[in-house]
């Protein structure tokens, strides 16, 4: 279920690329979900949109992903996230009775201004959820299990809960308590029985223009640079993002790609491009190849340092290298770093 409200409808008319970039991200991480068919259900809240507009949002979201059903209101579906939320399920329920119901597993809930990064690994959110009958978020915001809710699962045996509990947030508070304008308050004994689980359990800022996450980015704002102290809270996930040393050994695999006179062995590509903590994976098509090309340039164009937008670029590639095709791999780099250079970005040789 693909929701997009208020805030993010506000950008459309800035940069219709940025709906682009997030629904392409979406459907690169929903192709590595195994053994279940999605249904995608799409809900906008598109403020005072003109009838043109409407269909411009569903075009864009129908080149990505096949929408088998939408809503796109012009109006405000609640006063706060809680009770836009609530609509958006009671609408939900009545789409998925359509379908049989017993093939009906889960429900993943994303919210639409996020860029998913590659590494998300939805599927592992989905065996968790499952296995454990828990609804699944990212990690928290706070100590008390505050849950960030940009994204999140919730398997068909926690749904009911999970409606009952939103309910009660934005019923049982004041209409000016933060309590009712957020999930992040979901860790009090009301909702879900205080059982909540986490991807990743640690406590991090769910704004990305606040602290850098090794699942999402938050679009038409900048994010922040991943910091050394974070090494240890993350893990392998810190590798996956950048910070100094994971940033240099970046630059230095693709300077050894694109300096080797001979395409590399199987062995020793595999030496240099495979990152830790990576589930299995497929690789990508050209088309969806040549499509994260794109974006990833028009990122480092975004930053006004050339320095920094070089290495923003190269930080990108390592992340998406493992879904990359092997024999790809070294044409790949040099086609990076010849579009860097003539765009007057420092070349890798300078970087590294």
């Amino acid at each position: 279920m693909l929701r997009i409200g208020a805030r993010g409808c506000n950008n459309f008319s800035a940069d219709w690329q940025d709906l682009h970039k997030v629904f392409w991200s979406i459907k690169i991480a929903m192709e590595h979900i195994q053994n279940h068919k999605l249904i995608f259900l799409l809900d906008v809240c598109a403020m005072d949109a003109e009838e043109e507009t409407k269909d411009r949002i569903l075009r864009i979201v129908q080149e990505h992903v096949p929408v088998h059903a939408h809503r796109i209101s012009s109006q405000a579906l609640g006063e706060c996230q809680t009770d836009s939320l609530v609509k958006t399920f009671e609408w939900e329920q009545s789409q998925v009775a359509k379908f049989d119901q017993s093939n009906v597993t889960g429900c993943f809930v994303l919210r639409a201004d996020c860029y998913l990064k590659p590494f998300i690994a939805l599927q592992s959110w989905l065996d968790h959820g499952m296995q454990d009958g828990m609804c699944v978020f990212p990690f928290k915001v706070w100590d008390e299990n505050a849950p960030a809710d940009q994204l999140f699962f919730i398997p068909k045996s926690q749904r009911e809960d999970f409606v009952r509990s939103v309910t009660t947030l934005s019923t049982k508070y004041r209409p000016s308590s933060l309590n009712r304008m957020s999930l992040h308050y979901m860790y009090c004994k009301s909702c879900l029985n205080g059982r909540l689980s986490f991807h990743c359990n640690v406590v991090c800022d769910a704004n990305s223009s606040k602290e850098w996450n090794p699942y999402y980015r938050i679009m038409g704002r900048s994010e922040k640079q991943q910091e050394e102290r974070h090494r240890t809270k993350w893990g392998d996930h810190w590798f996956l993002g950048g910070g100094k040393c994971a940033e240099q050994l970046s630059l230095r695999r693709a300077f050894l790609l694109c300096t080797t006179k001979a395409a590399p062995s199987s062995q020793s590509l595999l030496l240099l491009c495979t990152t830790p903590g990576i589930p299995g994976h497929a690789y990508w098509t050209e088309d969806q190849t040549e499509r994260w090309l794109g974006f990833a340039i028009d990122r480092a164009h975004e930053t006004k340092d050339k320095v920094q937008g070089a290495r923003t670029m190269w930080s990108e590639w390592a992340g998406a290298s493992p879904y990359l095709p092997g024999d790809m791999q070294q044409d790949i780099v040099k086609l990076i770093d010849q579009e860097l250079r003539s765009a007057r970005f420092p070349s890798l040789h300078e970087l590294v």
